[in-house]
């Protein structure tokens, strides 16, 4: 039941280290009773020594590895627990389907007097890179053995790896409560945008800068030096 004057929340993918587990401490210090969800529910501990109310089972998941070498059964995982129960292209995808599924809901819910918020984050310092396909010791996925992308095998696979961007971006818990200061207002944004270089992202989104953008993208993923490995392969092919 609720209290007067607070609010409930429901948050999902909340184990430790994560954008959840933060946003569910920052929601619970400004006084309002938060429903931190995980799949795992005994990484909820230290959220529940916080004196969280209710602790609910639930799933978020991330996949790397190119479109072309994705199993269709990985990119269905991927797209239940990301999509379906709303919590490297398929994770890209589903968290773009997702977009647009908030996108829908906030027109129909307008209705019902519900007022749905879209939260864009790029540039946190989470535990999202270490429990990745590619880095989690249990599963340590590599690129295929036939993938178009053999040639650059080693590119590709740091690329999936993500290693250029641990430790970078703004703390977990810095990103909670700016988020929740701006959430928790009378009329809150349509669509949040936090995190290191949120607000680049945000240009780049509304101006149809095309290649430019594209560019930035490559150079960034590290997917500039993985075409220039397969354009000069294709070359000595030619030769």
């Amino acid at each position: 039941m609720s209290v007067p004057g607070k609010l409930t929340i429901l948050i999902t993918g909340c184990s430790p280290g994560g954008m959840g587990a933060a946003l569910a401490a920052a929601f619970h210090s400004a006084g309002h009773h938060v429903y931190a969800t995980a799949r795992n529910p005994f990484k909820l501990v230290p959220l529940a020594n916080q004196g969280l109310d209710i602790l609910v089972k639930n799933a978020a998941a991330v996949y790397m590895m190119p479109l072309a070498d994705a199993p269709l059964d990985a990119a269905r995982d991927l797209f239940y627990p990301n999509f379906f129960t709303q919590l490297v292209g398929v994770y890209n995808a589903s968290k773009a389907a997702l977009a647009m599924l908030t996108a829908t809901l906030r027109l129909e819910l307008a209705a019902l007097g519900a007022r749905v918020v879209d939260i864009k984050t790029r540039g946190m310092r989470t535990n999202i890179i270490g429990n990745s396909n590619v880095n989690d010791p249990s599963r340590g996925d590599h690129l295929p053995g036939e993938s178009v992308y053999a040639p650059a095998r080693e590119a590709v696979e740091r690329a999936m790896s993500q290693e250029g961007f641990r430790g970078k971006g703004v703390p977990a818990e810095q990103w909670a409560r700016e988020v929740a200061g701006l959430s928790l207002g009378k009329n809150p944004r349509v669509v949040i945008w936090k995190g290191e270089g949120a607000a680049l992202v945000r240009v780049a989104n509304a101006i149809p800068w095309g290649g430019l953008f594209e560019g930035m993208v490559k150079k960034m993923t590290a997917l500039d030096v993985v075409e220039g490995i397969m354009r000069e392969g294709s070359a000595d092919g030619r030769a």
